[in-house]
């Protein structure tokens, strides 16, 4: 996998792929050119989705064996694609880190030269870019054989004409630095940690600002689990940090014993790296952000990126999510963290996120106005 590659150019690209159809051609056997032989055992799939992704799979090999990603949390994600890259041989994945109006300009930059660069898009603000033009319709077939979600859920993960699918949530909840305090003492819902007793023991990544605290805030509101009082007692109460990164250091670091919105994956990885950190969800209303992916308009690789958004959905895609510390919506995934399953998990209940789109001005304003009061 390459982070932050250049762009390749429209030449070079093409190049590959002459290349490796000629090879292909050649080579006139079930082993792709390029690649390897696909272990369908390993993919944990049937014979009809193993046929499927095997065409797939030949026609990438085809387009020259490249996939591009835009969006974030590559480095959190990056286990998920090594997996793929390892059982479909011969694909390399490359990715760009890029959120909010940097995301935007690319894909701008992109249309409008016809030089597209990203096959993918995955995002958790997907109708932006939806309703800008920049994804395209694709139902992976994979996703309808997904196990245990009822058909009202799963019509919630993807748009009328699937130009976004969501293979996982990011779950929130607590972080605890369990040197400063015993995970036990910690309440599980919500609301306590507007009480006083909270004060100068909680860490906010700044809910003024894009990112997680904001978006978090924005959902318990939105979803009536929490309402302005709550977020003036939780004003009261944080240590608010510009940047999510430095909010969850400093909570492993033990300047604090308690981040609130924290992301499951991160305090996971940091635990596993021997931080004295531990995640808690709480016992009802918990928020997870859908991760939502694209198949862009103008993507150089559209063959590989159907077979990796076919990947998400099988077996082997969703346990690689569930072992990053991510939710996975398949009922078949175990997370090693002892986490329930998507239908298990007691997620708030969240409004349309064309709705959350809509009341976002008014909710940042009402961000602003409470923890920039005094400051």
């Amino acid at each position: 996998m390459r982070t932050h590659g250049k762009r390749a150019s429209l030449l070079s690209r093409l190049g590959c792929a002459v290349v490796a159809a000629a090879a292909l051609a050649a080579c006139g056997s079930d082993r792709p050119a390029g690649g390897g032989q696909l272990d369908r055992a390993a993919l944990g799939v049937t014979d009809a989705t193993f046929a499927d992704l095997k065409k797939l799979y030949r026609a990438a090999l085809d387009e020259g064996g490249e996939l591009v990603f835009y969006g974030t949390n590559h480095e959190v994600l990056a286990p998920v694609y090594e997996k793929f890259e390892k059982n479909f041989p011969g694909i390399k994945i490359e990715t760009h880190q890029q959120t909010g109006a940097q995301q935007m300009a690319s894909l701008q930059a992109d249309r409008a030269s016809g030089n597209h660069v990203a096959d993918i898009l995955q995002s958790p603000n997907a109708l932006r870019y939806v309703n800008a033009g920049f994804a395209q319709p694709y139902e992976p077939p994979t996703f309808r054989d997904v196990k245990g979600i009822d058909g009202k859920v799963r019509d919630g993960l993807h748009d009328r004409q699937f130009r976004y699918s969501t293979p996982l949530f990011a779950l929130f909840g607590i972080g605890v630095n369990t040197e400063l305090i015993n995970p036990a003492e910690v309440p599980r819902n919500w609301q306590d940690f507007a009480d006083g007793k909270w004060a100068g023991k909680v860490l906010l990544h700044d809910p003024t600002v894009p990112g997680g605290g904001q978006g978090i805030l924005t959902r318990l509101l939105l979803s009536n689990t929490v309402d302005e009082a709550w977020l003036a007692g939780i004003a009261h109460n944080s240590t608010l940090k510009g940047d999510y990164a430095t909010a969850v250091q400093s909570l492993v670091r033990g300047e604090y014993p308690i981040l609130l919105a924290a992301a499951g994956a991160d305090l996971e990885r940091s635990a596993g790296q021997g931080a004295p950190v531990k995640f808690l969800l709480m016992d009802k209303d918990n928020i997870g952000l859908a991760d939502k992916w694209m198949l862009l308009d103008g993507a150089p690789h559209p063959q590989t990126a159907k077979l990796f958004l076919n990947y998400l959905y099988i077996d082997l895609g969703q346990q690689a999510i569930a072992d990053i510390g991510n939710l996975p919506i398949s009922g078949n995934a175990r997370s090693p963290h002892n986490w329930p399953t998507f239908t298990d998990a007691k997620l708030a209940d969240l409004p349309p996120e064309a709705e959350i789109t809509a009341q976002n001005d008014r909710v940042v304003a009402i961000l602003t106005r409470i923890f920039r009061r005094g400051s």
